[in-house]
């Protein structure tokens, strides 16, 4: 009970005083969305993919999705990954570095 009431009465304090001042509430600021999608080759699928998840999770990213499998004798995937938007030019230099050939790449800010 004690506690309770004592709880009770740190909740009116500060609600008093934030009577006394006038605290201004700023909604954060909405950063760009951007969106790169890539299509690339590489030598070696798996190892490619350990090497894409390590550059996400530097970059502070992680992976949202991946898929692989074989088609006509090849092995491919798809790897989906989300990166602070602050490091998405890094992680793209990074992931062209994993690739043999960059088939096609496409940025769109919303």
């Amino acid at each position: 009970m004690n506690n309770l009431l004592l709880s009770l009465l740190v909740i009116l304090a500060t609600l008093a005083a934030c009577r006394e001042k006038e605290v201004a509430v700023v909604p954060p600021q909405a950063s760009p969305t951007r969106t790169a999608t890539m299509s690339i080759v590489v030598t070696d699928t798996p190892t490619a993919l350990e090497q894409l998840i390590a550059t996400a999770e530097r970059s502070g990213g992680r992976v949202t999705a991946a898929r692989v499998w074989r088609e006509d004798g090849r092995m491919r995937a798809t790897l989906t990954v989300r990166v602070p938007s602050g490091q998405l030019t890094e992680t793209l230099s990074a992931v062209r570095k994993v690739a043999t050939q960059v088939e096609g790449e496409t940025i769109a800010e919303e």
